[in-house]
């Protein structure tokens, strides 16, 4: 969802850790707040099946080519202790197979709950390339995580 749409629902696309919270209890109620905001916006949506589809990485139920941006958020990376290096790249995998030729996938965080960066991630980018995409970080303002301060862009070919 992008920040408009999720504006239009009445969902603060921002709520989160980032400088401004100054406590762990002010980071509990921005946590708490955009549960609340999902839980609307899903009711409202009568649940899975019109914007909402349940999936699982690594095999989405989407056609190839479907999507000109895939965003993944808070999964890849962030888990690097439960999930190997072979699941990270199969789920890339089929995220580009998802994606539209010129399309883009965004991860976000590169670091895991310990906040230590994902160690595989030089080699998995130069699998990407080898593929024949193009796979880059891209500094971000958004400040979820301490030390979250890139995403992974990969462009499809």
């Amino acid at each position: 969802m992008y920040e408009g749409e999720a504006r239009d629902r009445g969902i603060d696309a921002k709520a989160g850790w980032n400088r401004t919270n100054s406590s762990l209890d002010q980071h509990q109620q921005n946590r708490e707040r955009s549960l609340e905001q999902f839980i609307a916006a899903y009711r409202a949506d009568e649940g899975i099946g019109k914007s909402y589809v349940a999936g699982l990485l690594p095999e989405l139920p989407f056609a190839d080519n479907q999507f000109s941006l895939v965003l993944g958020s808070h999964f890849l990376f962030l888990y690097q202790q439960q999930f190997d290096e072979q699941f990270h790249l199969d789920a890339i995998k089929e995220l580009l197979r998802v994606c539209q030729p010129g399309g883009r996938i965004r991860l976000y965080p590169l670091i895991g709950l310990d906040r230590k960066p994902y160690s595989k991630l030089p080699q998995l980018m130069e699998e990407i390339q080898r593929f024949g995409h193009t796979a880059s970080l891209q500094l971000t303002s958004f400040r979820f995580l301490v030390g979250a301060t890139h995403y992974l862009e990969i462009r499809k070919a």
